[in-house]
């Protein structure tokens, strides 16, 4: 017998976009199979709106001033435990907030698209039996995101299960899922699967990729003369550095264009705007909507290798050039992609270019580096987790009584 209007409460938090992207695309799938009481919560925005500010701020600003120290912070706290003093206190924060939230609301499942588990305490106390499930948003493991209460967690990797797995999280509460994306990523692979475009880039046809301003108006668009196209994401707030210099070095020979994303940071489109005009290989853009068709048009990306903008790029089947990424979870990422073979890491421009030009001239459609992305590459992650949850936890009660009453491991 199904549950009638169930609710699902997703608990992220707004340090950059990713984490409320993977909400917003669970969100959109539960939507998708007539799931309409879905209520998304920035735990520490509601709860502490200024300590949320200083944080964030804090965030940002270890990334650009001092990348090392919170990389020595991230890693020395990897594989911190449940029931230690800093774990019970960076999962204290917004307890009476989501108990008065929870207690209005009361939800059938409670997801967490960021590793900030008050859940499991408030379960505590109060009795109540809500399945969680976590939804890991990088290509690397936190502690913070693992605990004993949590009935079902998702993966982007089985490297990633199997690290969860060595850790004493039973294997049969982990699924290999991908991270969850927008839809466009999922429609945009379909149509690639269905025009054959697995077998490997580049285009045979480079008239035949899709004009990635079709859905956005005049923003920009690609003329379609064969060359090939370097995506180049500034990352979240603009945060990569030496964006001017190497767009310059990229387009110097004439034989490729880059496609420069700015996303909210006026300032920097502004700057690269007037550096670039009338600039026929560098297309310069500010925020984008439709990220997927302008992946889908580029034939490799620069990043920052956050969770998100990389399994975008893997459902995407873009070769990725990481530039700088911060020690910590960027740079782990990185790591466990180039030991795949499908993602290049530099500190300098001069580095990056090399790169870039070698990849160009040795690239083979249809070789190892695009079957090990394939092979990576969940573009329908959102659809999956949505449909195991709902399966476990929602449809069959029967079903779901195996699978709530977590316990200790």
């Amino acid at each position: 017998m199904q549950m009638r209007n169930p609710k699902i409460m997703i608990v992220y938090a707004s340090y950059g976009e990713g984490h409320y992207q993977v909400s917003k695309a669970m969100e959109a799938s539960f939507h998708e199979r007539g799931i309409t009481n879905v209520v998304l919560l920035d735990l520490m925005a509601e709860a502490h709106p200024l300590i949320n500010e200083l944080t964030k701020f804090v965030y940002m600003q270890s990334f650009k001033t001092i990348p090392y120290l919170y990389g020595w912070v991230y890693n020395s706290t990897r594989r911190m435990q449940p029931g230690r003093p800093l774990y019970s206190l960076l999962h204290s924060f917004g307890l009476r907030k989501l108990a008065k939230i929870v207690a209005d609301i009361n939800p059938d499942l409670v997801i967490h698209t960021f590793p900030q588990l008050v859940m499991p305490k408030l379960l505590r106390r109060t009795g109540q039996t809500i399945p969680l499930a976590n939804v890991i948003t990088d290509f690397d493991i936190h502690g913070r995101w693992v605990h004993p209460s949590v009935n079902r967690y998702y993966v982007a990797t089985q490297d990633l299960k199997n690290e969860m797995v060595a850790r004493g999280v039973p294997e049969e509460r982990v699924m290999v899922s991908g991270i969850p994306l927008r839809p466009g990523f999922a429609a945009a692979a379909a149509v690639q699967a269905k025009a054959g475009d697995l077998t490997g880039r580049p285009d045979s046809d480079p008239g035949s990729r899709p004009d990635p301003g079709s859905n956005q108006g005049p923003a920009y668009s690609l003329p379609q003369d064969g060359k090939p196209a370097i995506l180049l994401m500034a990352g979240a707030y603009g945060v990569m550095q030496n964006i001017a210099d190497i767009c310059r070095r990229l387009t110097a020979s004439g034989e490729r264009r880059v496609i420069a994303v700015c996303g909210k940071n006026k300032e920097l489109l502004a700057q690269l705007q007037e550096q670039f005009k009338g600039h026929r290989d560098v297309q310069v853009c500010g925020f984008v909507q439709n990220i997927a068709e302008l992946m889908a048009a580029s034939d490799c990306i620069i990043t920052k290798p956050g969770g998100i903008t990389l399994s975008e790029a893997l459902a995407s089947r873009l070769p990725m050039f990481l530039f700088r990424p911060v020690p910590g979870q960027e740079l782990n990422n990185a790591l466990y992609l180039n030991k795949k073979g499908i993602a290049f890491i530099s500190n300098r421009p001069r580095e990056l270019v090399r790169q870039i030009e070698q990849f160009f001239s040795s690239r083979q459609p249809g070789g190892e580096l695009y079957q090990e992305l394939d092979s990576l590459r969940r573009p329908d992650a959102a659809n999956e987790i949505a449909e195991d949850l709902l399966r476990l936890f929602i449809w069959p009660a029967e079903e779901a009584g195996r699978v709530t009453a977590a316990g200790p491991y």
